[in-house]
Formats: structure tokens, sequence, C-alpha cells
């Protein structure tokens, strides 16, 4: 089920001007993950992006897929938890999957791709910029793809600004 996005009468451009801002909305479960949406605004409400996420049951995010507003992807990023739970790596690819970047959080630098991708337990979900963790069923190679899509079709649910009547 679905929950529909909440927007408030003064909104984010109105009570936080001046503040870049972001709204999140559910997009279906897979096993026990859940896609979210956030799409990221500029501080005048401007569409700057998508970023379709993949959320565990205590919401931290394994993968975030960026797109364009044109719904073109720019990047990704996955995080690499370490058996307490907290950040060990993050891993960023580009915008045809390609590993290029590992961050080795609890050192705050960069480390060896090879050594970060010995160290994570499902070595194709962090090899591949499009690959799914392998707990998950069977998807769509796509399914990123299908999500923003379907998000950036959806009516604007924030204003960008004021019309003479004082909504736009």
């Amino acid at each position: 089920m679905t929950e529909p996005a909440r927007l408030e009468l003064d909104g984010a451009v109105d009570t936080l001007p001046g503040v870049p801002f972001a709204v999140r909305r559910p997009a279906g479960r897979i096993g026990e993950f859940q896609w979210s949406v956030l799409r990221l605004y500029s501080e005048e409400g401007a569409l700057l992006g998508v970023t379709v996420q993949l959320l565990d049951s205590a919401e931290r995010s394994w993968m975030g897929v960026d797109y364009s507003p044109e719904g073109d992807l720019t990047g990704t990023s996955k995080t690499a938890f370490d058996p307490s739970g907290a950040v060990r790596y993050v891993f960023t690819y580009d915008d045809e999957g390609d590993l290029h970047d590992v961050c080795d959080v609890p050192r705050q630098s960069g480390a060896s791709i090879e050594d970060a991708l010995d160290q994570v337990e499902d070595l194709a979900f962090f090899a591949d910029g499009r690959a799914l963790p392998i707990d998950l069923p069977p998807a769509e190679d796509d399914v990123t793809d299908q999500i923003a899509r379907h998000e950036l079709a959806q009516p604007e649910p924030v204003p960008s600004g004021r019309d003479d009547e004082g909504l736009s």
C-alpha cells in the first residue's frame, strides 16, 4: 500500500526560505526491503532530481539511484554495514553502473575498491551499480528506472512559486 505524500499549506518554500529540501514518498515493498523516492528541490522549489532508495526494515538506505529532472540516470551509491549495523563503506558508481569510488566511513577516507569488495558478503551487489541485493526476490533489471519514470510523471507535489493570487 502506498502512502500519499503530505504537503502542508505553508510548504517548505514559504516556511524555510533559502533552504533546499526533499519530499519522500514510499514506492513499494520488495522482500524485507522497501523502495522510497526522494524528490530533491532547490530553495526556490525547483525540482533538482529524484533519488530512488532501497531501504531495509530499519529504514537504512542500502542503495540510492540518482536521476536528473528529465529522468536520466546520473549515479548510484550503495552502503555496506558492519555487523553492529553501523555504516562501514559507501560505494559510488557512475551512470553506467561502474564502481569508481569507495569511502571507508569509520576512517573517513578513501578505500581500495578491491579491499572493500573483499570485506562485503554480497559481492555481486556491491561490484555492479545496477545489481540488487542477493536476498531480494528477482526483479526487472530496470526497476529503479521504472520507479523514477513513474515518479517524474506524477503531478508536482510542491508549488514552485506564487502567482498574483498567492498560490501557484
